[in-house]
């Protein structure tokens, strides 16, 4: 009998340990995703604690890109878990993979969103609003950082956003965030790309649509208008 129990739990570790693998070489936004109106580091510590919580232990925990951060966990039935905390001006998107080692190992969604909901419980969220249409773009732009976000708070003013500043490094990095009379939110990043230019991530929640088709058309303009000052000023 004893036999029978180590050799079951060698099956249980050895399949663990590659399901693990599998989870932790996943893409970042696979998995159940949900939005938690909180900050990067409260949100990072409750998944700590919605997984303490679940009976995962954790292995490991690292970056996958500059502004997201990942946990890999495991439980004593071979589950694999992991949790991807991506940092936005105003809330944290995060994504929770689960897999078991039973059956074709596909990914548990029942189990990620109840690490969801724990994850809620300790970040002291209310029911779960209806969830809002979100549309998100990205757009590349041949002037300097501060140039484009100049150009990027005028854009969000003329598409009728009261739009204030959130964080700032300089040279860098610039986030603005901004919401309009009928509800709708902007998110606006703007990222200085290495080999030239300003990368911009323009997100836009809630019930205007046209929104997001608005804002880009009114930041084409407001680059167009900024390119024809500085030509004019060469001449």
């Amino acid at each position: 009998m004893r036999r029978k129990m180590w050799s079951a739990g060698l099956f249980l570790l050895a399949a663990g340990c590659g399901l693990q693998a599998r989870v932790r070489q996943a893409p970042a936004e696979e998995g159940a995703e949900r939005v938690h109106p909180a900050g990067f580091r409260e949100t990072f510590e409750a998944a700590e604690r919605a997984l303490d919580a679940a009976g995962f232990v954790r292995r490991e925990q690292g970056w996958m890109g500059p502004d997201r951060r990942c946990l890999l966990a495991g439980s004593a039935l071979g589950r694999a878990a992991r949790i991807v905390v991506e940092d936005h001006p105003t809330d944290c998107r995060v994504w929770i993979l689960v897999k078991s080692p039973f059956g074709d190992a596909a990914s548990d969604d029942e189990a990620a969103h109840a690490l969801h909901d724990g994850l809620a419980r300790v970040l002291g969220e209310g029911p779960r609003p209806p969830p809002q249409e979100a549309q998100e773009r990205e757009l590349l732009a041949h002037p300097g950082l501060e140039a484009c976000a100049e150009a990027a708070r005028q854009a969000a003013a003329s598409a009728g956003f009261d739009v204030r500043p959130v964080d700032d490094i300089p040279g860098e990095l610039r986030t603005m965030s901004g919401l309009r009379e009928d509800g709708t939110r902007v998110f606006l990043a703007l990222y200085r790309r290495p080999e030239g230019g300003t990368r911009l991530v323009a997100e836009v929640r809630g019930p205007a649509f046209d929104a997001l088709e608005l804002l880009e058309c009114s930041l084409e303009s407001a680059l167009a208008r900024d390119a024809a000052a500085v030509a004019a000023s060469e001449k």
